[in-house]
Formats: structure tokens, C-alpha cells, sequence
């Protein structure tokens, strides 16, 4: 209900521009539950990456890392806290105003939400992200590029997190030590491969054949289908209910904002990178 109050207002809302055309606010929207201009975005944002790491001059490697939270994080879904251990577990909790005072809501013996556990994951990766082979690639003036997608498990809608991430090749084997120090969940550190261990892991992945066509498999589901209209299922409620991103791409291309407000002379988002 709340989804169709939304998108009656932005249907019903119009303003006349500059040209003396008269627009709805859906017409103009980016929302990823109403615009059918939000999806065509995120393709050519995936596009512009791939296109600038084609033709950039240091060889990149890309790398389907998946980051699944540890099994213990579930009980805390029912406010159980017992398999918790402060001295180990920790570190792997926010506390603070950007992810949430999570310690404080084990000490007070508070349930966690679908949202809490998707900040714990967002805390947990920001801590990668700052680790110091990131800091080593910047020194060297490297860049790395990323495109994350957030899903729930079927079964109890616990969130996960999956991201291509591109870096110079160079950095490869230093970057999964470091994967396997921040996210040394079982599920994460597995060896992909139980017949021949070529170094991949189950939650680090580099022999992909088409970054793009693999990341967008799981894009795709995070989609409801605007341009047809279908009728909201399950996985489009959890990503509205509990205000969760679907798709997350790294700062190192224009600004949406500024694609956004000159898209209707250019669509090309690679050329105003």
C-alpha cells in the first residue's frame, strides 16, 4: 500500500518547465521502486566502469567477492546473544552514529533487524576498504573500482552482499589474504574448487569470463520489473520494508547528481567521466 501511495503521488504531482512542457515527478524520478530511468542508469554506470578499466593502462583483475555474515549473527535476529564472545566478536561490530550502536543494543539484549545486520555488513566491508592494500594501491595512485548488489538468504532473509571488484592485477593474491583476515566466516573461506585447489575461494572469485554479464545476474533479481508494472513479490518488499540499497558502485566516476541534471543533453555517462 505503501508502495502504491508513492508512486500515486509522483504520478499525480506535475510541474511545468522551462520549455513549457508539463512533467509528472515520475517522470523525472530516479527511484529504484518507480522510475523506469533508475535501471538504465546502473547499466550505464556498469558499462562506464568497464569501459574505463579497458582503457586504462594498468592491466586490472576483476573479482566476484561475495561477504556472508558469520552463522552467530542470526540468532541475534531472536535476541539471542549467547553465542556472542565479546573478546572474539567484537571488532566485527559497529558502534557508532554512520552504522548504528550495535554493542549497545547486545548489551541491553535488544533483537537485531534486517537493517542492523545490513550496517554490520557495510561496517565490515568499510574496514576492508581501508585496509591497508587499499591504502598501498592509492600511495601508488591506483584505483580500484566496485560494483556491490545486496540480497537477502531465502530462508530467513538475512542479508548478504556481492561485489565485482576490479583492481590492478598486481594487488590479487596480497588482496585475498586481506579478504580472508576481514571475512573469515566459514562460508566465505571455503575453497571454491574441492577436486583441484586453484586458489579461488567460495567468496573470492577471479576466473570470471564477463564481469559485467556476472554482476548483472544478481542486479537483475534485485529488479522489479516497473516498465511492465508487475505487482511487488517478496524480495521487492524486504529491499523497501527494510530500506536496503540494491545496487552500490565506487566514487570514482561523475557524481549522480551532475549525470542526472544534464542527462537530457547526454546520455552517455562515460563521456562526462
Amino acid at each position: 500500500k505503501k508502495h502504491e501511495v508513492q508512486r500515486d503521488y509522483l504520478d499525480n504531482h506535475t510541474f511545468v518547465t522551462g520549455s513549457g512542457q508539463v512533467k509528472s515527478l515520475l517522470d523525472v524520478s530516479f527511484s529504484a521502486n518507480h522510475s523506469k530511468r533508475y535501471y538504465s542508469e546502473i547499466i550505464n554506470k556498469i558499462n562506464t566502469i568497464n569501459d574505463i578499466i579497458a582503457t586504462d593502462e594498468t592491466e586490472y583483475q576483476s573479482i566476484f567477492i561475495t561477504v556472508t555474515l558469520d552463522g552467530y549473527f542470526r540468532d541475534f535476529l531472536k535476541g539471542n546473544f549467547s553465542r556472542y564472545n565479546p573478546l572474539k566478536h567484537s571488532k566485527d561490530i559497529p558502534n557508532n552514529e554512520r552504522f548504528g550502536h550495535l554493542k549497545d543494543k547486545i548489551d541491553k539484549q535488544e533483537a537485531f533487524t534486517i537493517k542492523d545486520l545490513y550496517n554490520v555488513l557495510n561496517f565490515q566491508l568499510n574496514r576492508f576498504q581501508k585496509s591497508n592494500i587499499f591504502k598501498k594501491m592509492k600511495k601508488n595512485n591506483h584505483k580500484a573500482h566496485y560494483i556491490r548488489v545486496c540480497e537477502p538468504h531465502k530462508k530467513d532473509g538475512v542479508p548478504h552482499l556481492h561485489l565485482m571488484l576490479y583492481v590492478p592485477i598486481q594487488y590479487l593474491q596480497s588482496l585475498k589474504e586481506f579478504y580472508k583476515f576481514y571475512f573469515p566466516a566459514p562460508q566465505n573461506v571455503k575453497p571454491l574448487n574441492t577436486l583441484i585447489d586453484d586458489g579461488q575461494l567460495k567468496g573470492f572469485q577471479w576466473e570470471i569470463e564477463s564481469a559485467p554479464a556476472y554482476i548483472l545476474k544478481y542486479i537483475f533479481k534485485s529488479f522489479l520489473n516497473v516498465q511492465n508494472e508487475n505487482e511487488l513479490d517478496y524480495l521487492q518488499a524486504w529491499y523497501i520494508k527494510h530500506r536496503i540499497l540494491r545496487v552500490v558502485t565506487s566514487h570514482s566516476i561523475v557524481p549522480a547528481w551532475v549525470y542526472r541534471k544534464i542527462s537530457v543533453l547526454d546520455k552517455d555517462w562515460h563521456y562526462l567521466t
